[in-house]
């Protein structure tokens, strides 16, 4: 569908994070189903550059003090010269992931002249606090096709910044973890909670405030009144957003009396087990467009309970597998977790539909989506 397409993918970060994760499986779908050929640039080393190596050519933007001259000049060396008349000769499509790539998209996208994609993830708050708000208008309306990760983004996109391009949401799906050589071992506190069998709640994601970590510890403070008898653990994965943001909330945990059952591994490089060992998904965001962590819970039989208006989690969970209860709501989101380890049945019946859910949206069929919008997308604009 796509062969011989040249792909500049431009990549917001080089970490493990859900947007991270999926944009890669689209890319790696869109070259091995379709017939895409794939270049990246990323802002810097991290975790996801070697399963990107493996699929092509890598460049990084190093961090800019030098000057962005110094960075431009670099990457047009890197990239082939790519910036001169013949710049098709290059690359025939800029495909950037989130709004947070914006930045790095306008300071190529005059060089490069290829039509430009967005896929973006970003919800209300995210999209007007993320960067140069005008900056990010600016670039969308300049785009020639946009991905959509849910009906919240769309409607995001139409509210704040009104594109002269195509607006298709193509949901997100529970990335691909390809089968690696390396075994990667759950931290031992996770293991030991896992071991004695205890009821798991757990939450995933960067610690910070937009995920509400803080709600986390309010919600397990509060579930332990519920459920005194139950010896319930608690475990949040993930990176803290900076470091005073875990002094923060080990001070709650300590003060609420949460030592001895909340625990803050960091992040874990393969959760799946840790999903498996899971009794509920507690998802506290207090905005998150389309939550990757929650279809790998749900694929796994895992409920989930989230907040009302915070994102797509709500638009999921509507035919059931989980619960949605009021914004920030913190007692009905305890009591209703509370419920879900009170009532086997209940439990079980959720469990089997969060399972239906989570795996109904596959990989394949989303990528072929995306690469039957680029294809048509190509069929209105030749690129040469």
């Amino acid at each position: 569908m796509l062969e011989g397409l040249r792909v500049l993918a431009i990549h917001h970060d080089s970490g493990l994070n859900g947007a991270v994760l999926l944009f890669q499986s689209v890319l790696e779908g869109l070259a091995r189903d379709h017939g895409a050929s794939v270049s990246m640039i990323f802002p810097r080393e991290g975790p996801i550059l070697p399963r990107a190596r493996r699929l092509g050519p890598v460049h990084l933007l190093a961090p800019p003090p030098e000057g962005w001259a110094r960075v431009q000049a670099r990457i047009h060396r890197a990239l082939g010269g790519v910036g001169r008349a013949t710049a098709h000769d290059g690359y025939d499509v800029i495909f950037a992931n989130s709004v947070a790539s914006l930045r790095i998209v306008e300071r190529l996208h005059a060089q490069l002249r290829a039509p430009l994609v967005v896929y973006v993830h970003e919800s209300k708050y995210m999209f007007r606090h993320m960067g140069d708000f005008e900056q990010v208008c600016r670039m969308l309306r300049r785009a020639d096709l946009i991905f959509a990760v849910s009906d919240a983004v769309r409607r995001t996109l139409e509210d704040e910044v009104r594109p002269r391009a195509a607006i298709v949401v193509v949901s997100g799906f529970a990335p691909e973890r390809p089968a690696t050589a390396v075994k990667y071992s759950l931290p031992a506190a996770v293991q030991s909670a896992i071991a004695m069998g205890a009821p798991i709640v757990g939450g995933v994601g960067t610690m910070s405030w937009y995920k509400g970590t803080d709600l986390f510890v309010a919600v397990a403070a509060r579930m332990r009144q519920l459920a005194p008898r139950q010896p319930l653990r608690f475990i949040w994965i993930g990176t803290e957003w900076n470091p005073e943001v875990r002094r923060e909330l080990e001070h709650d945990i300590k003060l609420a009396g949460l030592e001895d059952v909340l625990m803050l591994p960091g992040i874990v490089e393969d959760p799946t087990e840790f999903f498996k060992a899971l009794a509920i998904f507690l998802l506290p965001s207090r905005e998150d467009s389309w939550p990757l962590v929650m279809l790998e819970a749900a694929a796994l039989g895992v409920p989930t309970v989230c907040f009302q208006g915070a994102g797509g989690a709500e638009q999921f969970l509507a035919a059931g597998g989980g619960r949605a209860v009021p914004y920030l709501d913190v007692e009905a989101m305890a009591q209703t977790a509370t419920r879900y380890l009170l009532d086997p049945a209940l439990r079980a019946e959720d469990s089997r539909i969060a399972q239906a859910l989570g795996n109904g949206t596959t990989p394949a069929g989303q990528v072929r989506r995306i690469a039957q919008e680029l294809s048509a997308l190509f069929e209105r604009r030749p690129t040469r």
